[in-house]
């Protein structure tokens, strides 16, 4: 079931200035902290309303390996591809602009972060037999440990918080 704000309902989070507008971003991290506990910027990148996924999942595998040492074959890797893709996707269908895509270690999992300038949180549907569509959310929320939306004044952030193997703390900063 989505949450409102963060994962890990009653925990509290604090989020330092979010940097808005700029289409790439250097190595910049976000000052996100749970319980003084940092988290492991692992990729960011800003995408296009048409772009497609696949570059945008090369991506994220290539940066798992590379800060993770996940392999490539590791089904936790698979669950969190399939969620950039469908988090991706849904904001070329469903706005009219690009997005941000964030993955960042967490002592829970990897959490992934998908920004964009509409406001209107996604929900999940009851699937309709006649559509291809309308199931990204149910494999989201099946394969999740928590997802949800944070409202911004600016568009949303739909976040996934996916469990790995790996946490932040055993991750080289």
């Amino acid at each position: 079931m989505p949450a409102d704000v963060f994962p890990a309902g009653g925990t509290k989070w604090s989020i330092s200035v979010f940097l808005t507008g700029v289409r790439s971003l250097p190595s910049i991290q976000a000052a996100m902290t749970r319980a003084g506990d940092p988290m492991v910027f692992i990729f960011r990148r800003a995408f296009g309303h048409d772009d497609p996924a696949a570059p945008l999942r090369r991506m994220v595998q290539a940066a798992l390996i590379e800060h993770l040492g996940a392999d490539g074959d590791d089904a936790w890797v698979d669950d969190v591809l399939i969620t950039v893709s469908e988090l991706t996707q849904n904001v070329g269908q469903h706005t009219g602009g690009g997005g941000e895509l964030t993955l960042s270690g967490t002592d829970d999992g990897i959490l992934i972060e998908v920004t964009d300038t509409t406001s209107t949180p996604p929900r999940l549907r009851r699937p309709d037999a006649r559509q291809a569509g309308g199931r990204g959310l149910l494999l989201i929320d099946a394969m999740a440990l928590n997802w949800g939306t944070r409202h911004r004044p600016d568009g949303k952030t739909v976040w996934a918080l996916m469990p790995a193997p790996m946490t932040a703390g055993s991750v080289p900063v």
